[in-house]
């Protein structure tokens, strides 16, 4: 099998723009070839077709090895499920597949094989290595392996990464947000077409060329790294709040974000001191291109941005994108949920049911003596919001949890032992003042605190109960405050230079309306909203983009409040607020 197939033209030297190869990608369980395994390998054929529209791209998934589970973070960045691994091939069947495809490929000279296209190679040989010794066969790989990221860091030495991701949105090439191996190698072919040109330009033009360059020593000199971005765009941004968003040469979308500066925040990505996390570089290697909306003031600037976000969802943004579960509320013993403003769930409005999984739980198991634990792990796992793998032993949870009943002293009736419990987790709440308040605002997939792996025993279950009840009471805290905080009032002072004003903004059923702006001086009545039914103010929480919406304004108000502003608050219900009453409200949500 390492030799040519009978037939297939050998020895040539192909312009690289008709080398008929093909781009290949390998999707695996982790990072080593010794103890991971492939899960997916794709392929799509480069050069020549016979037909108008280029040949698809296709992709076998892989059968794992008996007892080798897949990784659930392999699940989150493919979107395979073990279910979909039922019909998956043995390994033997896609090495055949991928050998009789390649079968009719040209064989270079000198080369051991038809062109493999790989982006990245350093990674993927191995895996493939592996696989062709396992099928049952001898020597090296029959193929000739062409790295298109080797090519790429030398033709483009200046660019932050030269990842495939990165390349494909500099050259606008589609690539999905999934890692599966058929885009992944329709995305490479994309990168060498593009990559061609740039070739020729430095007189490699054919075959023999390209590989003789290949293996020539690459220039040492230290490059300074340059951003696809013109300068003079980034340069001329206002020194104003706003939003603004990031983009590819061709207007895709890639990022939004809020500043209190554009001008110094839009900068800060291309100083070179700074430094910046992968995913930034990357979409740093393909934002050409630049439009902002400046705003009033830095809090209308994050409300503007979250909704953006929700509208777009630019895949270089994590917090704020569109999410699939949308707000709930609770009945009062916490065993129900349904949408907002359904009769009989007074409790919420909640980020997701799953938020209230582990708190739910806790409730039925010290409100009812014969209460049962979900007998599948998966689902005690989904309940406890932790991997299945970190789990307490059954024998030690059931301990903790009947442990815990007697601490808490709970009665029998679960409306009752929620609010009990509602009041202990304040209680831990008040206790715990010395965590990072702020930067637990910003969580929101939350079920069981303490769902890291950890040597287990009675007291450490005991602890994850406690945090369990903390978080859960916090977000009913939460969701009652984003209930008043739907329809109110607010003025707060804003500086500008040499002038100091009030800025007031009107929320109605979750929305942003009327702002206006004030002078300094006396401060002025700010206007009472109509005051709907406790029913009709959670029925606004129909999708998670209100939600969002108003959990980003108690952020900015905690802000606010943070640097002494002066704040006024008017809600529907009750007195108004100044800034003090809104600190120590904060405080708790």
């Amino acid at each position: 099998m390492n030799r040519p197939a009978a037939g297939n033209p050998t020895g040539l030297d192909p312009p690289l723009e008709t080398l008929a190869a093909l781009a290949l990608d390998c999707q695996t369980t982790g990072a080593s070839a010794e103890r991971d395994h492939v899960l997916e390998i794709g392929w799509a054929r480069v050069g020549p077709t016979t037909g108008v529209m280029t040949e698809a791209a296709c992709a076998w998934l892989t059968a794992l090895p008996d007892g080798v589970a897949l990784p659930p973070r392999v699940t989150r960045l493919t979107g395979v499920q073990a279910a979909d691994l039922e019909n998956a091939l043995n390994p033997a069947a896609v090495w055949q597949r991928l050998l009789a495809a390649a079968a009719d490929l040209p064989v270079p000279a000198h080369g051991a094989g038809g062109v493999l296209l790989i982006h990245y190679a350093r990674f993927e040989v191995p895996f493939l290595e592996g696989l062709h010794v396992r099928c049952g066969y001898g020597g090296g790989l029959p193929f000739e392996i062409v790295c298109t990221h080797a090519i790429a860091r030398r033709l483009l030495p200046h660019m932050p990464r030269c990842g495939l991701r990165a390349l494909a949105g500099y050259f606008c090439v589609a690539l999905g947000e999934r890692k599966r191996a058929a885009d992944h190698a329709a995305a490479t072919r994309g990168v060498w077409d593009h990559l061609v040109p740039l070739l020729a330009a430095e007189g490699i033009s054919r075959w023999s060329q390209l590989t003789a360059w290949l293996k020539s020593p690459a220039a040492s000199a230290k490059v300074t790294r340059a951003y696809p971005m013109p300068r003079p765009l980034r340069r001329d941004t206002p020194d104003a709040p706003g939003v603004y968003r990031m983009r590819r040469s061709n207007g895709d979308l890639l990022y939004v974000g809020k500043a209190r500066s554009l001008r110094r925040r839009i900068n800060s990505y291309f100083q070179s001191r700074r430094r910046h996390p992968e995913h930034i570089l990357e979409m740093l290697t393909q934002a050409c291109d630049l439009d902002y909306t400046p705003t009033p003031t830095a809090l209308e600037a994050a409300l503007m941005e979250a909704d953006l976000i929700k509208q777009a969802d630019p895949p270089y943004n994590v917090a704020l994108r569109p999410r699939e579960s949308a707000p709930v509320c609770f009945a009062a013993d916490f065993q129900t949920a349904g949408p907002p403003g359904r009769p009989g769930l007074p409790v919420g409005p909640l980020p997701s049911e799953s938020a209230l999984a582990a708190f739910r739980l806790v409730v039925a198991w010290c409100g009812r003596s014969g209460a049962d634990l979900p007998r599948c792990e998966d689902a005690l796992a989904a309940a406890l919001g932790m991997p299945a793998a970190c789990l307490p032993p059954r024998a030690i949870l059931e301990e903790g949890l009947d442990r815990y009943r007697k601490i808490c002293a709970c009665p029998g009736d679960l409306t009752h032992t929620g609010r009990h419990l509602l009041r202990r987790g304040l209680g831990l709440w008040r206790k715990d003042r010395s965590e990072d308040r702020a930067a637990r605002d910003d969580e929101e997939d939350v079920g069981g605190e303490g769902g890291a792996c950890r040597d287990w025993d009675v007291p450490a279950v005991v602890a994850m109960l406690d945090g369990v009840v903390r978080r859960g009471s916090q977000l009913v805290r939460r969701g009652r405050w984003l209930q008043i905080v739907s329809n109110t009032s607010l003025a707060w002072e804003t500086t500008r230079p040499g002038l100091q004003s009030e800025r007031t903004l009107y929320i109605r059923q979750g929305r942003i309306c009327r702002p206006s702006q004030g002078t300094s001086g006396a401060a002025a009545a700010i206007a009472l909203p109509p005051a709907p039914s406790p029913a009709a103010a959670r029925a606004v929480f129909t999708s998670a983009a209100t939600y969002d919406r108003l959990r980003v304004l108690t952020t900015e108000l905690r802000r606010l409040a943070a640097e002494g502003r002066r704040i006024r608050i008017q809600p529907a219900v009750g007195g108004s607020m100044g800034r003090r009453g809104l600190v120590r409200l904060l405080e708790f949500i």
